[in-house]
């Protein structure tokens, strides 16, 4: 089991990932970076990815 932790402060890039299947089925793969090349996390399957995408970049703004 593998748990990460971070702060909506320290998110710089949500990248939402979606094959053509996957914008049909509405759903899709979301990467969060923080610092660095490499994702923080990465999510597969999550409905309404973009949605997600919205929601942690106006809370990343609001906590600015």
């Amino acid at each position: 089991k593998t748990r990460t932790d971070l702060r909506l402060s320290q998110v710089r890039t949500v990248q939402v990932m979606q094959g053509p299947l996957e914008r049909i089925l509405q759903v899709g793969t979301i990467q969060v970076y923080t610092t660095g090349d490499n994702p923080e996390f990465r999510a597969n399957g999550l409905p309404a990815p973009h949605r997600i995408r919205e929601i942690v970049s106006a809370t990343e703004t609001d906590s600015q």
